[in-house]
């Protein structure tokens, strides 16, 4: 049987951030499964990177789209936030380490738009930040469009 595979989440280190399972018997896994893969397919080329350092071969990026006729600055939202207004778009979970972002001492408002297991924590934690849930489609460009800072966060998170 031909099948390719995608990847699109770090999911030993997700795992290992829940249960005491180290990332390589996590990683080893995975590869199993994905060596009879013709192709595993990653979002972005970091990702490539780190699966072919934890073993993987065939592995071949294909990138995100994004629609620019529904994702673009031209309707934002009418928010009455103190600026600059800094978004942090995803799902709300431990290995995002959103916390990072909700800590750092700036001026303006702090933006947090998604939904997951960490949402109630969050929102207790950093009760002057603005949680919007989970929104799609044109509601979410319009969130996104009022935003003047986007933040990816990255978090090398150690293997064990």
């Amino acid at each position: 049987m031909t099948f390719t595979s995608s990847y699109h989440t770090q999911f030993p280190e997700y795992l290992r951030l829940r249960l005491p399972i180290p990332t390589s018997w996590t990683y080893a896994w995975l590869r199993r499964f994905d060596s009879k893969a013709i192709y595993t397919f990653v979002p972005t080329e970091s990702q490539k990177t780190r699966l072919k350092d934890n073993g993987f071969r065939h592995v071949k990026v294909w990138g995100r789209g994004v629609d620019t006729k529904i994702f673009n600055p031209n309707n934002p939202k009418i928010v009455n936030y103190h600026k600059p207004i800094m978004v942090y778009m995803g799902r709300t979970a431990v290995e995002k380490n959103i916390e990072a972002f909700l800590s750092l001492e700036m001026p303006g408002t702090k933006l947090v738009i998604g939904d997951g297991p960490d949402l109630a924590m969050l929102k207790q934690k950093f009760p002057t930040a603005v949680f919007t849930g989970r929104k799609s489609g044109h509601e979410l460009a319009s969130w996104l469009a009022a935003g003047d800072v986007s933040s990816f966060l990255v978090k090398q998170i150690p293997s064990a």
